[in-house]
């Protein structure tokens, strides 16, 4: 397994898994950004389970299954496992919003919108 793995090859690999992991940076939770992979891996019809991250189910409901506790996170893999074709049916219901409101460059502007904010709650860090 490689630590890196070029974009063009994300499809594939989102197409021939189950299920992807994610997880934020803790700034990432503080500022409420969402990581990319959870749009790449939605976009691609693969459901997510992610940290807990308040910003997810403002964005996609239920569609995405969080966790803040290993318990949670127990249930999360429960679901999968036990209800798949729900699961299933929950990202579906929210492909059609990664182009329409999160696509590559709504998500850029918003990543230059957080980096801008910081900069100006942080100017001697840039």
């Amino acid at each position: 397994m490689s630590e890196y793995l070029d974009n063009d090859l994300l499809p594939a690999l989102y197409a021939g898994a189950k299920a992807t992991l994610n997880d934020h940076w803790p700034d990432m939770r503080r500022l409420g950004y969402v990581n990319n992979r959870v749009f790449e891996a939605l976009a691609c019809g693969l459901p997510v389970v992610s940290d807990y991250q308040p910003a997810l189910f403002d964005l996609f409901g239920d569609a995405v299954l969080q966790y803040a506790t290993r318990k949670q996170f127990l249930n999360c893999m429960d679901q999968l496992y036990l209800d798949y074709p729900r699961v299933l049916a929950r990202v579906e219901k929210v492909i059609s919003l990664i182009p329409e409101q999160h696509s590559f460059e709504i998500r850029a502007r918003e990543l230059c919108r957080v980096v801008s904010k910081l900069k100006e709650e942080h100017p001697s860090r840039f």
